[in-house]
């Protein structure tokens, strides 16, 4: 032992400094073994030593252990900072300031027992098979409670193409009135969820999507659920997947992707009003208005399928939409165009409608 570890281990490699390590550990579990299966004398020096040697050995092995469960313990507290931050407290991005005045803060919500489902809404699905897209990004993320009938949670679900006039393409009269908007003609809508169909029955005139994909599904073998009312099924009559792909489609065939991120209870820190519910819990910077390509401005036109434009579509304000496609007010080039209303984001923060805005741009038109 003395030849092996008392020595200048300066001048030895790294290689042979393990080799005397293994040695000396091989010779700890010898001592140990000898002294479980000998008896030993007390007062020999040997017993002693070899005594010594196993203290040091199980002290080591002790300071492994508590070591080992330091850092699991660190590593417990580190996943519940990071869950925590993915779970932050659900409270509105925005309150308008009428509904802040008109009336008192009514916290009717219970902690721990009322139960909130978190939606992620996405664009329509504009992707095509075996072309290479980006990530699909969401562009809502609705907070609804658990009691609240599905209809809520598709009146919070804002699109362009409902805020787009019936008329269609107007390139060749731009100086028509305004007409009325898809949203306010087509009203028919639905949600697949779980295998199963919820249709909007409010008005008598709304038209049952799921009858033509039931058709659909007879001629290829698929069976689906039931079809019901989203008028009077709520979020807690939901049998789905949290993180699985849904459909809500409305407008004939504009469709969104729908997914239940999760579901949990309703905490101290989270908003304690229900009248504020179903409200946004995150809306996305891409969401808001769309700029004119040519001069930054807010855009008023949409044109399509140009052959003097670069992109398609692409969005113009008045002044560039009117002087590059028009001369003396007669169309130059080939296109179509719509208005373009910036509405969705105008109506999600602040919750007032269409008329509203349409009442006040026709104003200012007047004022110009």
């Amino acid at each position: 032992m003395e030849e092996v570890y008392l020595r200048d281990l300066k001048s030895y490699s790294v290689s042979e400094v393990m080799r005397f390590r293994d040695k000396f550990l091989e010779l700890i579990n010898k001592l140990a073994q000898e002294e479980e299966n000998i008896d030993e004398d007390p007062n020999d020096p040997l017993y002693l030593e070899r005594k010594k040697l196993c203290r040091l050995s199980t002290e080591k092995k002790m300071r492994k252990q508590s070591q080992k469960a330091a850092d699991k313990s660190s590593n417990m507290k580190r996943k519940s900072k990071s869950r925590s931050k993915n779970m932050p407290p659900l409270l509105p991005v925005h309150i308008p300031d009428d509904f802040r005045k008109t009336r008192k803060r009514k916290h009717d919500l219970v902690p721990h027992k009322d139960v909130a489902f978190v939606f992620k809404v996405y664009p329509p699905f504009m992707y095509e098979y075996n072309i290479r897209n980006s990530k699909p990004k969401h562009n809502l993320e609705i907070v609804v409670l658990g009691h609240q009938t599905l209809d809520k949670l598709c009146d919070k679900i804002v699109c362009d193409e409902s805020f787009m006039e019936i008329g269609g393409d107007i390139s060749d009269t731009p100086d028509i009135p305004v007409q009325p908007r898809l949203g306010e003609k087509y009203k028919s809508r639905m949600l697949y969820i779980g295998n199963n169909f919820y249709i909007d029955r409010s008005d008598p005139g709304n038209i049952d999507y799921s009858e033509c994909i039931r058709r659909w599904g007879v001629r290829n073998g698929l069976n689906f659920g039931a079809t019901l009312n989203m008028n009077e099924h709520s979020c807690l009559d939901l049998v789905c997947r949290i993180g699985y792909p849904y459909v809500y489609q409305h407008l004939g065939g504009c469709e969104h992707i729908i997914k239940l991120e999760y579901v949990r209870l309703i905490e101290e820190k989270d908003c304690l009003e229900s009248e504020l519910y179903p409200f946004y819990s995150y809306v996305s910077r891409y969401s808001g208005s769309k700029l004119c390509m040519a001069c930054m401005e807010i855009s008023e036109w949409i044109v399509f399928d140009s052959n003097r434009m670069i992109s398609n579509p692409s969005y113009l304000c008045n002044s560039c939409f009117r002087s590059y496609h028009y001369v003396d007010g007669k169309k130059v080039s080939t296109f179509k165009a719509v208005r373009y209303w910036d509405c969705p984001l105008f109506t999600k923060m602040t919750g007032k409608t269409f008329e509203h805005y349409a009442t006040a741009v026709v104003k200012q038109e007047k004022l110009d």
